[in-house]
């Protein structure tokens, strides 16, 4: 996770060398060039049929790559793969899966998906790329992913709650005059008790177990304490 992080900071050097070198507006140097409308994910129909959002067809990309990772994920071997190596590695490897052929491969997905996504954000929401400003979706994603319980379903959900509260938290303080942060303290909690359910499953479960285990020794000393007094009378 740490070293993935830090490649955060190799592309957001990159940007910030490539904008002003290459791609340099025409007032700014901090900023690119504007992205035409042609050229964008921007999509007049959309705009007018939800009344002057920020819906573009980046919605649509963001479907079809839940639907594609989903199908993968459980009907191809390597699918299989990638989660058995998700799961426990050294037992995928003892079942004869390449382990690192698959943790590239699936950090080879991820990085799509980012790119993805990014596409998405600077050809959709924004109108061009100011170097100096790096947007926080990348980090939500995190968060996104843990509420969704790491299933593509569960993630495209997810993704639109967080969307609704990250949207919403603006127009709630200039309507209601309720400050925004609320929408982050709400977030935060989410994500506490989303995580600690974990913690708490697997505290259960090992009491389960404990109890059972429990349980059938003293059915089996029964068992012999009966078979013993059988024994006596006869």
């Amino acid at each position: 996770v740490v070293a993935t992080i830090m490649m955060n900071w190799i592309a957001y050097w990159s940007i910030y060398y490539f904008v002003p070198a290459y791609l340099k507006g025409p007032s700014l140097e901090t900023e690119s060039a504007s992205i035409a409308i042609s050229q964008s994910l921007r999509a007049p129909w959309l705009t007018n049929l939800f009344k002057g959002s920020y819906m573009n067809l980046g919605f649509f990309v963001a479907i079809i790559s839940v639907l594609v990772i989903k199908f993968i994920l459980d009907k191809t071997t390597l699918g299989f793969e990638l989660k058995a190596v998700g799961s426990n590695r050294f037992c995928a490897e003892y079942a004869g899966i390449k382990v690192n052929r698959n943790v590239v491969i699936s950090m080879m997905i991820a990085g799509g998906l980012a790119g993805l996504a990014g596409l998405s954000f600077y050809t959709g929401y924004s109108r061009n790329m100011q170097i100096g400003v790096m947007p926080s979706q990348g980090f939500d994603g995190i968060a996104v992913a843990l509420l969704g319980a790491s299933n593509p379903l569960g993630v495209l959900f997810s993704s639109l709650f967080f969307g609704i509260l990250q949207s919403g938290k603006g127009f709630m303080n200039a309507m209601t005059n309720v400050p925004p942060e609320i929408a982050d303290t709400i977030i935060a909690v989410i994500i506490y008790f989303t995580a600690t359910s974990v913690l708490f499953k697997r505290l259960w479960d090992g009491l389960f177990k404990r109890i059972t285990q429990k349980r059938e020794r003293e059915l089996e000393e029964e068992t012999q304490a009966e078979k013993s007094v059988e024994k006596e009378v006869k």
